[in-house]
């Protein structure tokens, strides 16, 4: 019975307690209603804001994946053209490339006049060291490019374009002497009467000897790369080749066994572009010109003599040959090096 009760007292007690607790609540609720009403309607409008907020966002990142997808896009256009233009026009595009990096390492393009029109040339490098470097026939001083990389913190470069080249146009009756009168020109403009380094490639290597041969005094050294001059018959069609099968044999010369893997194309895109960057007066005069064998002999700056070991336009045998004539010079062979050993 006392179990009972005891059961009977907690349930009561149990039930009195709920009852107190209610009438707490009802009389806590209708004191705190409105401050719970308060604060529900603040809640909802965060929770609108935040929600509009999100939408935003999201319409935000939205357009952000649209804008990357579109540059990336965009730079997927722009890499495939680059690619076609480069395979269907190497030459062209090649050089582009590199006037562009010239740009970039702050080269500078300029004009003067001379007596024979005027002439165009590149300017390079932050150094105090005076260089001059001449470019070879259906060349340019883009061709350089690599070749000054490294030179540019110890010299002023200065790279003329040769009468007959885009840039600098042939006089009437293009001659040897307006070459060579064209250099000096550009190197009084720019250097007074400092001595300068003179380097020359194939056509260059011709036009720096002639140069040298007037002024070695004015010679700080001479370098010639190829140098041609020394043998009057040539074949025209390696120099200034107007078909496959001449492009082909060029490209050979010039880049040795490497042309073997060029395709066809390739040698289109040569052709065109030796026909475009040099006159044909420019064959004209090195077929009609005597040669250099004379003009060496007179040479005394100090001489270093570059052979490229499988050039096939000026034959190693013809460098080293104009090393010997010269006396005093230097020669140094590049293994497998072509008539373009700088590239």
């Amino acid at each position: 019975g006392s179990a009972v009760r005891c059961c009977v007292v907690f349930g009561i007690g149990v039930a009195a307690g709920e009852r107190q607790s209610g009438q707490q609540c009802e009389e806590q609720s209708f004191h705190e209603a409105p401050f719970i009403r308060s604060q529900f309607s603040n809640r909802w409008s965060l929770g609108v804001e935040q929600t509009r907020m999100h939408g935003q966002g999201a319409a935000m990142n939205t357009e952000a994946e649209s804008r990357r997808k579109f540059w990336w896009f965009a730079g997927g256009v722009a890499v495939g053209v680059a690619g076609y233009f480069a395979l269907r026009y190497p030459v062209e595009t090649g050089a582009k490339i590199a006037n562009s990096w010239l740009r970039l390492r702050g080269a500078s393009f300029h004009e003067i006049p001379w007596p024979g029109g005027t002439v165009r040339y590149v300017m390079a490098g932050t150094g105090t060291k005076p260089l001059v470097i001449l470019h070879g026939i259906g060349d340019s001083p883009e061709s350089f490019a690599l070749f000054v990389s490294g030179l540019l913190r110890d010299y002023r470069i200065c790279m003329p374009i040769l009468p007959g080249h885009p840039g600098t146009p042939a006089p009437d009756d293009l001659q040897f002497g307006h070459m060579v009168q064209a250099v000096d020109s550009v190197i009084l403009r720019e250097f007074g009467g400092r001595k300068v380094h003179l380097v020359g490639n194939s056509l260059g290597g011709w036009v720096a000897s002639l140069f040298a041969a007037a002024a070695s005094e004015r010679l700080e050294s001479l370098m010639l790369i190829n140098p041609a001059g020394l043998r009057p018959d040539f074949d025209p069609g390696l120099i200034r080749p107007s078909n496959d099968d001449d492009a082909r044999r060029a490209m050979r010369s010039i880049f040795g066994k490497r042309a073997n893997k060029f395709p066809r194309i390739w040698h289109n895109s040569y052709a065109r572009a030796m026909q475009a960057r040099s006159e044909a007066a420019v064959v004209e005069m090195m077929l009609s010109a005597p040669t250099t064998e004379e003009a060496l002999q007179r040479i005394t700056a100090r001489t270093t003599v570059v052979v490229g070991e499988r050039d096939r336009l000026v034959s190693p045998e013809d460098s080293i040959r104009a090393a010997e004539l010269i006396g005093h010079a230097n020669i140094e062979l590049i293994p497998g090096g072509s008539h373009l050993p700088h590239m």
